[in-house]
């Protein structure tokens, strides 16, 4: 797309200025995803021995030409001049009906200094125009004209969170909302543990990882279905207080739950230091029930959790995405109240569920594999459509009311509060009304460690 024309050296074989400018630029279009030519880095990836010819192709399929220059004799010298004056001469042929060449140049060179191909051209200066302002130029150029096929900016849909959610499991509300998400997805992950598991023989110990437990709510009923003395079952999650409850209402002595953050920067050598204690050689399993959404890196947790997991072993991964969320008959409601909660400071990822796949191949996993469980409303009787209203959207408000408590001087965010409950019981209505449509879609992952 983009083609930079500079003198690489000077008359001593010394690094101009221009190069480094030129390399800063090449960086910039790079990040922003336009394909660029830049001959100190192109060439030597594509092993060219033939520079006129590489150089030429280029010019040939560039829209872009970025002419860079401290100094009236770089812009004048032999290569330069050939690669602009060629692009020159093929936009006024007609054969780069959208090419344009900007220079970029610095505000020492005068007017009649510039070849007169180059003077009336758009031009940023050096020392006034960032880098990212000419990318910007480039892109807005490169769009007007439809030459732009792929934007590589984030979109809503891609970026992450900057850090940590502020979710919190504390409130009475929450654990009935997790409560009934752990009825709706019962028998999915029932399945898929037993799967993964297989049969232990009688002297074999089974070892499962639940990163994230909360409160312990969701494995104790997963596992309170699987009848193996042999199995060991360890929660862990970065909540001391949710721990503390979750051993508080454990009565099963195959599960055991501890205070180990994932995201911490002590989390290897404290599960190092418990695996040991507890003489466990690593884990068949690892599973996460809409974990990674809350944290910053989600790869790099999954990368780290890997570490732990046994040859041949599995992670099991539960996720939502907002984009799954399919609804007719609410009058623009539930899109609001989403665009809303996702406004929110220190809200999770709620578009999390389409980068899980790709996660967990960067992050070295084999033999992934998913499926999606699909809820609607459709011949429900109320208590279930009350089921799916709570774990869609009453976790929403109660991550406002959180947010709320900890901010009590913050009126906008009571202001989102107050709307927030009208719209809750107005969409509650919507629910309960039989031309009403609704349904959530749930991802799961399987992928296994084969190194």
């Amino acid at each position: 797309m983009v083609f930079l024309s500079f003198k690489n050296t000077d008359d001593d074989q010394n690094i101009t200025e221009d190069a480094q400018i030129a390399n800063d630029v090449y960086e910039g279009l790079c990040k922003a995803g336009i394909k660029t030519f830049y001959s100190n880095i192109t060439l030597v990836e594509k092993g060219s021995s033939l520079y006129k010819e590489a150089i030429e192709e280029a010019l040939d399929e560039s829209a872009v030409l970025i002419v860079i220059g401290t100094e009236i004799d770089y812009i004048k010298s032999r290569w330069v001049k050939y690669e602009w004056s060629s692009f020159h001469e093929d936009i006024l042929a007609d054969d780069k009906p959208n090419g344009i060449i900007v220079p970029y140049i610095s505000e020492s060179i005068t007017r009649n200094e510039k070849p007169r191909p180059l003077r009336n051209l758009e031009t940023f200066l050096i020392e006034k125009n960032t880098v990212e302002e000419l990318v910007t130029f480039v892109i807005n150029h490169l769009k007007e004209n439809n030459l732009l096929y792929e934007d590589s900016s984030p979109t809503i849909y891609e970026k992450g969170i900057d850090e940590h959610s502020s979710y919190s499991v504390a409130s009475e509300y929450e654990r009935k909302v997790i409560e009934r998400q752990s009825q709706l997805t019962l028998k999915t992950d029932l399945d898929a543990i037993t799967e993964m598991l297989g049969e232990s023989t009688e002297d074999e110990r089974k070892y499962i990882l639940d990163v994230g437990c909360a409160e312990g709510v969701t494995i104790r009923e997963r596992i309170s279905y699987i009848e193996d003395e042999n199995l060991c079952v360890v929660g862990i999650d970065r909540d001391a207080a949710a721990v503390e409850i979750a051993n508080a209402n454990n009565s099963d002595k195959r599960i055991k739950f501890v205070n180990i953050a994932l995201e911490s920067d002590e989390f290897e050598t404290k599960m190092e230091e418990y695996m040991k204690k507890e003489n466990i050689p690593g884990f068949d399993l690892v599973t996460t029930t809409l974990l990674l959404r809350h944290l910053k890196d989600p790869m790099l947790a999954l990368a780290r959790v890997k570490k732990f997991i046994r040859k041949g072993g599995w992670v099991y991964i539960r996720e939502q995405d907002d984009g799954n969320i399919i609804s007719y008959g609410d009058k623009g409601l539930i899109a609001k109240m989403l665009d809303k909660h996702r406004g929110l400071s220190g809200v999770s990822d709620h578009y999390y569920g389409r980068k899980v796949h790709v996660h967990l191949l960067e992050a070295g996993y084999e033999n992934i594999s998913s499926s999606s469980v699909v809820r609607d409303i459709v011949n429900k009787d109320e208590y279930e459509r009350m089921a799916i209203f709570c774990s869609q959207f009453e976790k929403r408000k109660n991550f406002i009311e959180h947010l709320a408590s900890q901010n009590p001087s913050d009126t906008l965010l009571r202001d989102t509060l107050d709307w927030y409950e009208v719209a809750l019981d107005r969409l509650r209505e919507y629910f309960l009304q039989p031309d009403f449509y609704f349904s959530e879609t749930d991802l799961t992952f399987r992928a296994q460690k084969n190194d």
